[in-house]
């Protein structure tokens, strides 16, 4: 009886074991093949969107710092070519030392956070900016540079 109990809870735990194995692996195969989920932080909101960073973006180089943000529009934005988009996907680059950014490249998605159909996408060449002091540029700035 008790040689029949320990081969029953082997057969059990190696089960288990087994189940722990699969699931690991079929996590590891997901972060690979970059199927996991974004992890997108919130930095502000107002009437018409809240923004998010994305800290795995943030890269520094001296006073600068580059980063994705995500704008999720509470109502559809058209874009220039009369698409309607709910997110937007940015990427910034700021200068820490000089409170400035601007926009390297834009990406417009017909659904809420980056999903959907990409309607629209823009690189930008735009001059850097002075940060409004109390806006979510300023937010983003602060995450960018303080990370």
């Amino acid at each position: 009886m008790t040689s029949k109990s320990f081969i029953r809870s082997g057969r059990d735990l190696s089960r288990a074991g087994m189940m722990r194995q699969a699931a690991a692996a079929l996590l590891l195969a997901l972060v690979s093949s970059g199927a996991a989920a974004d992890v997108w932080f919130e930095v502000g909101a107002n009437d018409k969107f809240t923004a998010y960073a994305d800290p795995a973006t943030i890269k520094k180089q001296g006073d600068m710092a580059t980063m994705w943000a995500m704008f999720d529009y509470k109502t559809a934005q058209t874009t220039s070519p009369g698409k309607k988009h709910l997110s937007l996907k940015l990427k910034y680059e700021y200068d820490c030392k000089e409170g400035r950014a601007r926009a390297l490249t834009a990406t417009a998605f017909a659904e809420s956070n980056a999903k959907g159909e990409q309607v629209a996408e823009s690189n930008m060449s735009l001059a850097p900016s002075a940060i409004a002091p109390g806006s979510i540029d300023e937010s983003l700035f602060k995450y960018a540079c303080t990370k």
